[in-house]
């Protein structure tokens, strides 16, 4: 099935889309990021940085916010002053208590019968102490406070439906060394409780029991309501999480007092049975993606890294053209993912070469998987460079021809190596971002490109001024006009950069000299028609 949306020519006029704005109903909002895209793209626009600061501590980011200090620290980088503005900080606390992880959830228009409580957008916490925290994103006010629990450690959380249902991990369960020396049995690896957001509600904690679902248990996870467990041998099975908690839920009212959890919150999913597998596979690192049209999904086969193999859902067989491996001799393993605009594309990632992939229909209803486009990152400034060398004359006056040697040490020189970061997909500007690093003798330089989704042609080439170390942690984020780069260095310390947008001005000697050549131009044309009236 080829991709639906209908690709958008990179020419299409600033002036027509703001004409068109005057006779569109309703929000324009879209028709606005196509005005925005087209000057990035085609005008004179340069992205500045306007904005740094360093961290000894991680730095998280979503969209154009910025988090410092464990989230203490609220910065926003949506400002008429282009550089981000402190909106908040919360009150130092000692390290028992800090937040060890947050997620950002969104309003929608679904809220707003509810009350003015989740009418904002908050940031949902959990604490070192067990303590899950919502605050109000713009303010920094507390607005609901819970107590998980005193005998377990929650550090993380994640999204099992996105902006919908929230899920809190614990920490896995781990034998000491003299535990094991005595003989004791853990059987309980950790623990899973599961939360609907907007308003906040408990919806059960469930506990992964290697005597419910096997010994070889190492990790468990709930997305999209599938309880998902990993096994020591490789294996990776489904399991309907909606269908347990409806057959071993049981009611938590008796734990409450005055409808608050006093003690934490119970476990009140108790499974007693394993229940039925919906689906399994073996496969390396317990990665498994589904996307598509219809549903396929990629792994890299147990006991191998860097290769890929796409299945169809529907007979478990490895679709033609399925097997993903570019082959080179790079340290950076290659990458395969499913493409984020919904599309069902495969974006497979080399050191310096990504693939577009789509899944079509072959014969007898086989579906079979095409390269859409292909983007080889290229150094465009050693490249004239070489252009321009090649250009020099290779022959003496004398007409004799001068060959030259090239060694071994002077090629390694003359070729830069290139490797490709990370590769996002900016939904608001309908573009391909790829970060990349060229790393020659003499320096190194990052840049983000800006890729047509539907054609591969390189729309836009940013270069990040900072000091870049192909070694170094980086992360690169764009939102709308906002670029936001954070680089972790070895010895631990963060440093994040936001650039803006800006157009171009023309210096005003090239202004002056432009003027005068016109005016020039002016004149003599005022004085041939002159001359031609005076001849006839």
């Amino acid at each position: 099935m080829s991709c639906s949306k209908r690709p958008c020519s990179t020419s299409e006029s600033i002036y027509l889309h703001l004409l068109q704005r005057e006779y569109a109903s309703g929000n324009s909002y879209r028709r606005n990021l196509k005005i925005l895209k087209n000057i990035i793209c085609k005008g004179k626009t340069t992205f500045r940085k306007v904005w740094e600061k360093h961290s000894t501590k991680h730095i998280s980011t979503e969209g154009s916010n910025i988090f410092f200090d464990n989230y203490r620290y609220f910065y926003n980088g949506n400002t008429l002053s282009c550089s981000p503005r402190l909106v908040y900080t919360l009150p130092s606390v000692p390290t028992n208590r800090k937040i060890e992880d947050a997620l950002i959830c969104h309003t929608t228009q679904e809220c707003l019968h509810l009350s003015r409580l989740y009418q904002h957008d908050c940031l949902i916490t959990i604490t070192a102490n067990n303590h899950l925290r919502l605050y109000n994103l713009t303010s920094g006010e507390v607005l609901h406070d819970l107590y998980l629990s005193s005998h377990l450690n929650f550090r993380e959380l994640a999204w099992s439906v996105d902006q919908e249902t929230l899920v809190i991990r614990s920490t896995h369960n781990k034998m000491s060394a003299f535990a094991r020396q005595a003989g004791v049995t853990v059987s309980i690896v950790m623990v899973l409780a599961v939360f609907d957001v907007n308003p906040l509600q408990f919806i059960g904690m469930i506990e992964i029991d290697k005597r419910t679902w096997g010994t070889g248990v190492l990790d468990a996870m709930i997305i999209g309501g599938m309880l998902i467990i990993m096994y020591q041998s490789g294996f990776v099975k489904f399991f309907n999480f909606e269908e347990i908690v409806r057959k071993y839920r049981t009611d938590t009212d008796k734990y409450m007092v005055n409808g608050i959890y006093t003690n934490g919150i119970p476990i009140n999913i108790k499974v007693t049975e394993c229940p039925p597998v919906l689906f399994e596979v073996k496969c390396s690192q317990h990665n498994v993606q589904f996307g598509g049209f219809p549903w396929h999904f990629i792994i890299t086969p147990h006991g191998s890294l860097g290769c890929f193999l796409v299945y169809s859902f529907i007979d478990r067989q490895v679709i033609k053209g399925g097997h993903l491996d570019l082959d080179n001799n790079s340290i950076e393993l290659d990458k395969a993912i499913f493409h984020g605009d919904e599309s069902g594309r495969i974006i497979h990632i080399g050191h310096d070469t990504v693939r577009v992939l789509e899944i079509v229909s072959g014969r007898g209803q086989k579906t079979q998987l095409e390269k859409s486009f292909e983007i080889v990152i290229k150094d465009e400034e050693s490249e004239k460079e070489k252009n321009c060398k090649s250009e020099l004359p290779t022959v003496t006056s004398s007409g004799r021809q001068i060959k030259k040697r090239w060694i071994q040490d002077e090629l390694c020189e003359e070729t830069n190596n290139i490797t490709v970061y990370h590769v996002d997909y900016e939904n608001e500007l309908d573009v391909l971002l790829i970060s990349c690093v060229i790393s020659g003798a003499e320096v190194t330089k990052g840049y983000l490109d800006l890729y047509d989704n539907y054609t591969g042609l390189l729309l836009h080439r940013i270069q990040l001024i900072e000091p870049y170390h192909e070694f170094n942690e980086h992360k690169v984020h764009m939102d709308k006009d906002t670029i936001i780069h954070i680089v972790k260095a070895r010895s631990s310390k963060f440093v994040c950069t936001v650039y803006k947008l800006f157009g171009q001005t023309e210096d005003k000697s090239e202004i002056n000299d432009d003027n005068d050549s016109r005016n020039q131009d002016l004149r003599t044309t005022a004085s041939n028609r002159r001359n031609r009236s005076r001849t006839r």
